[in-house]
This record gives C-alpha cells, structure tokens and sequence, in this order.
C-alpha cells in the first residue's frame, strides 16, 4: 500500500493509480501545488501525471469563485434545456398518449 503526497492531502489507497507517477501535478480547484509545478518543468522525471481540468478554465481573467459559478450556470441551463427536451418526448409519445387514455387522463 502506497501513498503518495500532494501538498498537505494524502491520496488514499483506494486510488492506486497514482503510484505509477513519480511526479502527480494537479489543477483541481484552480489551486497550483507550486512546488510540484516547478519540478513538472525540471523535466526531469521518467513519469509524471498531469491532470488539467479544462472546465475550470476561462479565456477571460476571473476569480475562482465566478468560474466555479459560471460553470454552474451552464450546467444549469443545459438542464433545463434536457428537462424542456424529454417532457417534449414523453408527451409526444404514442405510447404514453395511448396509456393516459387508458387511464382516463388527458
């Protein structure tokens, strides 16, 4: 069993994968470990992982926070917008017509 360690967080035995690396840089929360970004650009090592979360990035400068809830907002759209697209689909449905007349519910 292996841990390694990444700032002051231990990634916990249950992710094994992280024991291959020599090296584990990460982005998550837009929050750089520093020290092991400066040693990914020694380019020293024979295996590394980085792990970059294009989602949490925006061409304009801004805040953590407002990424985070921009992000959000769009999620939230896109959900609605799949909720809007299935009533449509269910309540076209012939099968679903059929059974609410069935049932004597129109």
């Amino acid at each position: 069993m292996k841990f390694l360690l990444y700032s002051k967080a231990r990634f916990y035995p249950f992710i094994e994968g992280f024991a291959r690396y020599e090296i584990y840089v990460s982005d998550s929360c837009r929050a750089w470990c520093l020290k092991d970004l400066s040693q990914l650009l020694n380019f020293n090592h024979k295996k590394l992982q980085l792990l970059i979360h294009p989602s949490l990035w925006t061409e304009d400068v801004c805040k953590r926070d407002a990424a985070l809830e921009r992000l959000f907002q769009n999620i939230e759209k896109k959900n609605k917008d799949y909720r809007l697209k299935w009533l449509e689909v269910w309540r076209k449905n012939p099968k679903v017509k059929n059974y609410d007349k069935l049932i004597g519910k129109s």
